[in-house]
């Protein structure tokens, strides 16, 4: 668990999964990464563990699961994408136009 360990600190999904951040996301990639990662955290390999390692392995496999949804579902990616940018499209607009502020 420790080879993913130091991705768990960046809370961008395409990162976790080390895909390029794009919306035309290769599906298959993604699954693969997924299912990579998984052979690594599942809480299955760690039953016999210690309670720590039980309980980062629930904690990663959270992660995981809700990085995968979100990357599977096109509207939600987008969201992922628009926010991970910092996007300033969404400030700008919220000031509407001729607001004093002139898009980067």
């Amino acid at each position: 668990m420790n080879a993913v360990a130091g991705k768990a600190l960046t809370s961008n999904h395409f990162e976790l999964f080390g895909l390029e951040p794009v919306f035309a996301l290769n599906a298959d990639s993604l699954d693969s990464a997924y299912r990579d990662i998984q052979a690594k955290v599942h809480p299955d390999r760690f039953a016999h563990a210690g309670d720590a390692e039980r309980r980062a392995s629930l904690q990663w496999t959270t992660r995981v699961n809700e990085a995968y949804r979100t990357l599977r579902d096109p509207l939600q990616r987008a969201r992922h994408l628009l926010g991970s940018k910092r996007c300033r499209f969404a400030r700008l607009a919220a000031k509407g136009p001729g607001r004093g502020t002139t898009p980067a």
